[in-house]
């Protein structure tokens, strides 16, 4: 699963936001931290989680002029129907 994997593959993980990003080392390693808050066991991103990843974006002096909220980035819906249907509880 994809998202076993990243959290396995730090380093791997982290070089591939820098290519992906074009950030630093050291911001692609905060981005990957705060990434982790969003991956959930049952596969449905979490707000807070997601925030945390606008809020680092906005960091890097990206979308600063307006507010992006967790729709503009995230549809949860289908995760939910899948952890539903492959017996995940959610909340």
């Amino acid at each position: 699963m994809a998202k076993e994997t990243i959290r396995r593959s730090r380093e791997k993980t982290v070089d591939l936001i820098i290519q992906n990003m074009k950030v630093d080392r050291e911001t692609a390693s905060e981005t990957y931290d705060l990434f982790l808050t969003a991956l959930s066991e049952n596969g449905i991103p979490s707000r807070t989680g997601m925030e945390n990843i606008i809020r680092a974006i906005k960091s890097q002096g990206r979308f600063v002029e307006r507010k992006v909220a967790f729709e503009d980035v995230a549809d949860d819906s289908l995760a939910r129907e899948v952890a539903k249907q492959t017996g995940y509880k959610i909340d």
